[in-house]
């Protein structure tokens, strides 16, 4: 294992990774076009895509369309208001060839999945400009030239707005939701639906009090888990005064420890794990194990999404923007600004509650947690996720952060006990992880004598696993071969 990072390095990759995000929004961010095509010419490419139903077509186009209009914007040749007409008829023009395409498969049950992924695809189109725009006439009253299917599935000219194709994606998401299957295993979206009917789907209520009974039930599922994984933080504080101990024995007068004498303290840290039967990684596999669940929690609650515009949660109702004078979400299907903020506030109390296991690391870890709680918290802004999935990871967070502070705080400790002494003690495991607990002190001491990956003296140039025919478990004795 390395060496833990010490304050000044772990500055430096806060500010590597500052460096990297600026560096891609730099490869990502908008530059002048090289198309010779003119806005003209790419939104008639647009509307003939929609005839044919090519939807990838038109979205790459689309992307090309709205750079076009960009850069006229700048030179002054289109006005803001014209800007924002044109790049909405197309951004609708899109996502009617996505619903066409879709609904293309959508009599074959093998194409339900391709069918879903479109109608999601355009509905978000859509939906990432409803909390700018579902107020205008430009979403409600400015009609749009497309191509839509007939009765008989032939091509038919007609004329939709903004909120008439908005209400289709809707309706026929709203339909397929319901029999979408989590994982392939379970109905996501009765799920939700059995916990908002426990209260009587009450609007004022069910719904917030969903989510709360959805985080409560997460982590009661992932507490075997979650108690490994705090059980380790604790014995990581308990034996970190030993490896702060091993850290002062090898630092020079400045305070640091030489590159020289790293590999060594890294072999010795890992024997002192080993002493004590502690294994570095073992938190990360505890925190992996629980990935899946977070990810069926997001996808029931989006098979929901379209349900929790029935529910409201204190200042997230009706009539709210006029009583405060601030613009807040009528219910718990649209996006809220302040939930977000309150939201980032949760994950900052959190960092700042839970302890941390290494004493002379928590100023740096406290930063660090904050500016990671600070970045979430902003993409959270523009990915404009309904009220109702914030609300739900505002809950996770006080529940998360109360079970830590039971853990750390309340429940006691039995103190460590070694398990590998020259004079005795709990005799040593034999696991996989042990095994590779021990190959990698051996490792360390290797590079700590002739350079990584050196050859050991008493192995002549060999591993232990290749001296010990018995290192990954027994082998049994050899078959004596018949003479020929």
């Amino acid at each position: 294992m390395s060496q833990p990072q010490n304050p000044r390095s772990q500055l430096m990759t806060m500010l590597l990774l500052f460096v990297t995000l600026y560096m891609g929004w730099q490869v990502f961010s908008p530059k002048k076009s090289t198309d010779s095509r003119t806005s003209e010419q790419i939104l008639a490419e647009i509307r003939t895509a929609n005839d044919e139903r090519r939807d990838v077509d038109a979205t790459t186009l689309y992307s090309a369309y709205t750079q076009k209009l960009g850069e006229e914007r700048g030179s002054k040749k289109l006005s803001q208001e014209e800007f924002d007409k044109l790049e909405q008829a197309a951004n609708v023009l899109v996502a009617q060839t996505k619903f066409r395409a879709a609904m293309a498969f959508a009599s074959d049950p093998g194409k339900n999945a391709l069918v879903h992924k479109k109608l999601n695809d355009g509905h978000m189109m859509l939906y990432m400009r409803f909390e700018r725009l579902h107020d205008t006439a430009l979403w409600n009253k400015e009609q749009v030239d497309v191509t839509t299917d007939g009765a008989d599935g032939k091509p038919v000219k007609t004329k939709v707005t903004t909120d008439e194709l908005y209400n289709k994606f809707v309706s026929e998401l709203s339909h397929r939701n319901k029999s979408e299957l989590v994982w392939g295993l379970f109905p996501g979206y009765y799920l939700i639906d059995f916990l908002v009917k426990l209260t009587g789907a009450n609007a004022g209520f069910s719904y917030w009090f969903a989510a709360l009974l959805l985080a409560a039930v997460v982590r009661i599922a992932i507490l075997p888990w979650t108690r490994k994984q705090f059980r380790f933080g604790k014995q990581m504080m308990q034996i970190q005064p030993m490896v702060n101990e091993l850290k002062e024995k090898y630092k020079d007068k400045k305070g640091h420890v030489p590159q020289d004498k790293q590999a060594q303290l890294s072999a010795e840290t890992m024997a002192l794990y080993k002493e004590y039967g502690l294994n570095p990684f073992a938190g990360c596999g505890s925190a992996l194990v629980q990935l899946p669940f977070f990810y069926a929690v997001f996808q029931c609650m989006q098979l929901y999404k379209f349900e929790f515009v029935k529910g409201s949660f204190l200042w997230i109702h009706p009539g709210a923007t006029e009583a405060l004078g601030l613009k807040l979400a009528p219910n718990l299907g649209q996006n809220d600004h302040l939930l977000i903020i309150v939201y980032g506030i949760s994950m900052i109390v959190s960092q700042l509650l839970t302890p941390v296991s290494d004493p002379t690391q928590v100023r740096t870890q406290r930063i660090m947690g904050i500016v990671m709680s600070v970045m979430v918290t902003f993409f959270m802004f523009g990915y404009g996720l309904p009220s109702a999935f914030t609300l739900y990871w505002v809950f996770a967070n006080v529940l998360a952060t109360a079970q830590a502070l039971y853990v750390y705080k309340v429940v006691a400790m039995p103190p460590l006990q070694k398990v590998q002494t020259v004079k005795g003690g709990v005799p040593a495991k034999t696991g996989f992880m042990d095994k590779f607990m021990t190959l990698m002190e051996e490792q360390s001491r290797a590079a700590a004598k002739g350079g990584a990956g050196g050859p050991k003296p008493e192995s002549n140039g060999k591993s232990d696993i290749h001296a010990d025919p018995n290192y990954f478990g027994k082998t049994g004795s050899p078959r004596k071969r018949k003479k020929p």
